[in-house]
Order: C-alpha cells, then sequence, then structure tokens
C-alpha cells in the first residue's frame, strides 16, 4: 500500500513542470543538440554528450528533489 494517491503523485509531476517552465524549453534543445552531435564527426562529441547527460542527472538529483 503507498502512502499517496495516484492524484497527490501526479499533482508532484504537474507542480514540478510548473515551477520550472521555461526549462523544459531548454532541455528538448539539449537532447536536439545530443541527436545531432551523434552524427558529426566532432572530436569531442562524446565530452560534450556526457556533459550534458551529467547536467541532467544533476538537475534531476539537485532541483527536483528540493
Amino acid at each position: 500500500m503507498i502512502p499517496f494517491t495516484i492524484d497527490q503523485f501526479l499533482r508532484v509531476f504537474e507542480e514540478y513542470n510548473l515551477a520550472i517552465w521555461p526549462m523544459q524549453i531548454v532541455a528538448y534543445l539539449l537532447g536536439v543538440a545530443i541527436l545531432t552531435l551523434t552524427a558529426t564527426k566532432i572530436r569531442s562529441t562524446g565530452q560534450i554528450i556526457s556533459a550534458i547527460l551529467a547536467a541532467f542527472w544533476l538537475w534531476m538529483g539537485g532541483v527536483y528533489h528540493i
């Protein structure tokens, strides 16, 4: 038995998304950048992609849980 209702659980996501509103656009743009980088022959592509993914993980660990 979970300690919250489904509505309460979904409300957390709604409040989070409303609180960080313009950042969704940034996240989508970074995702497109990752996809674009996978098709390029830039020498440091792996490092750039890793840095973007690390930023996503840090965001989830820091901002979402706060």
